[in-house]
């Protein structure tokens, strides 16, 4: 049975700050993405996260019981 997860991480500040997002299938990364954080946004780098955890748990429900 494959085990999905997915990890996010903080960027640094010089590429813009922000999240980036890895998502795993058993112990390989099979895809992800960058949330940069968003200048003015009073609440950026809240904004930025939340985006990245909700990508994360669409795709995580998107897996369902494929190998069940």
């Amino acid at each position: 049975m494959t085990i999905y997860a997915y990890k996010i991480d903080p960027r640094d500040p010089d590429l813009g700050g922000g999240y980036r997002l890895r998502l795993w299938a058993d112990d390989e990364e099979v895809g992800g993405g960058v949330f940069p954080a968003t200048p003015g946004n009073r609440d950026e780098d809240h904004t930025a996260h939340a985006l990245a955890l909700a990508e994360g748990d669409d795709w995580l429900a998107s897996r369902g019981d494929r190998d069940a």
